[in-house]
């Protein structure tokens, strides 16, 4: 919850700014007579309104998920957003009645360096409020912070208007202030109904953009296991992303395995991701249409070859490559660990995964060959047969059994 309390500091510091200011711009403008430092001062309550609704809306954020809201409030903070669109709408077409009015009416001024020193001040308290607000915004990625600092910089052309009304009632100069006016209405405008067009689309839960999911399916293929990833969703919920997505992985595994290749894609996200909160992953088993499939044998004669009974002691390997379960093509590969004295196994595992097999036909197997080529995705299975073509057609039809566990001894299995 660091993001929305930090986002609550901000727009709780600068609504106080902004009723100070609001206030002072006010009293200036009773006193000089400026109606122009008078209706800044509205627009500058107007801001406080803005600023206190995100501030609700960051605020309610952080209650956690109930039974009414399972999953949490953080879309509290999108409605902030919404209502500060509307705000800013609001100022928009109020200075633009306001512009019209004022064509041609110049107003008399009291005090006009008073005036004209307290609408500088204004703009520039309105610009750091505008560099406080943008910076909080974008390191939390809140939409109704970084809402509030756009409407900083409406702020800022709002008090630049009054500067060059005042200094133009000063100098008896007409038309000028009604005409800036209804010029930055329009822009006042088209700022607010970005705003709100962004709320609104978040509270509908758009995907962020195509740059997250690009960079999410990266990460997800990148870890370990995941073959495939389909249905991937991403939403935003205040200044949080959150995602569902399923992935298919190489081999058959269980269900402690599937937990721990979940939990190393939130790590991964987590890590790479920062934009992500969460992400609900589904885990299903990979079907793929081709196949490598090893058959460990006594003797190199392609199909015809025999099967030997110790894996890490084969002479050669059979490669079979399965298209749509037909055999595609086949070659045999000589152990080039069969000379070992120790971890023959491990070290043939290991060359083999490295292959990128997906499947080991075998009558047996030792522990550690077992688990190295487990660690790799890589499916085992119990041979039946003689030699390697009968055993592939036993595996096409699904005749052959999957090994769970290492086999005892030569022959036999677990």
């Amino acid at each position: 919850m660091n993001k929305l309390k930090q986002g609550e500091r901000a727009a709780a510091k600068v609504s106080v700014g902004t009723l100070i200011l609001s206030l002072t711009k006010g009293i200036v403008g009773y006193i000089t007579g400026s109606t122009a430092l008078v209706t800044d001062a509205f627009h500058s309550l107007a801001d406080l309104i803005a600023a206190a609704s995100s501030w609700f809306g960051l605020k309610i954020s952080q209650r956690k998920p109930d039974e009414i809201f399972p999953y949490g409030y953080y879309k509290a903070e999108n409605l902030a957003g919404l209502v500060v669109a509307l705000v800013i709408l609001y100022a928009a077409a109020t200075l633009l009645f306001e512009g019209f009015s004022r064509i041609g009416k110049p107003a008399t001024i009291h005090e006009p360096m008073l005036a004209i020193a307290t609408s500088i001040v204004s703009i520039g308290i309105a610009f750091l409020f505008y560099k406080y607000l943008k910076a909080v915004g974008e390191k939390i990625n809140s939409p109704s912070l970084k809402a509030n600092a756009n409407d900083k910089l409406v702020d800022m052309a709002s008090s630049s208007l009054v500067f060059i009304a005042l200094v133009a009632s000063y100098l008896n100069i007409p038309y000028i202030e009604g005409i800036v006016t209804v010029l930055i209405s329009f822009l006042v405008m088209k700022i607010g109904l970005e705003t709100a067009k962004d709320s609104v689309l978040a509270l509908m839960d758009v995907s962020p953009s195509k740059d997250i999911e690009k960079r999410l399916e990266s990460v997800l293929l990148s870890v370990k296991g995941v073959r495939k990833i389909k249905n991937l969703k991403l939403r935003k919920a205040g200044p949080f992303v959150f995602g569902d997505v399923e992935i298919e992985v190489k081999g058959s595994i269980d269900v402690k395995r599937a937990h721990s290749i979940t939990e190393e894609i939130q790590k991964s996200v987590k890590r790479n991701i920062k934009e992500i909160e969460f992400i609900t992953v589904h885990v299903e088993p990979h079907k793929p249409r081709r196949q490598k499939v090893v058959v460990p044998v006594e003797n190199a004669d392609g199909m015809r070859s025999k099967i030997v009974k110790h894996f890490g002691r084969a002479r050669y390997f059979v490669l079979v490559e399965l298209d749509n379960n037909k055999v595609k093509k086949h070659k045999v590969v000589k152990n080039p660990f069969i000379g070992e004295k120790i971890r023959a196994g491990l070290k043939t595992a290991g060359f083999l995964a490295e292959k990128g097999i997906d499947a080991v036909i075998t009558k047996s197997i030792g522990e550690i060959s077992f688990h190295t080529l487990r660690d790799h995705f890589v499916e085992i299975y119990h041979a039946k047969g003689e030699n390697v073509d009968d055993t592939i057609k036993l595996f096409i039809r699904g005749k052959l059994r999957l090994l769970r566990r290492p086999t005892k001894e030569a022959g036999g299995i677990a």
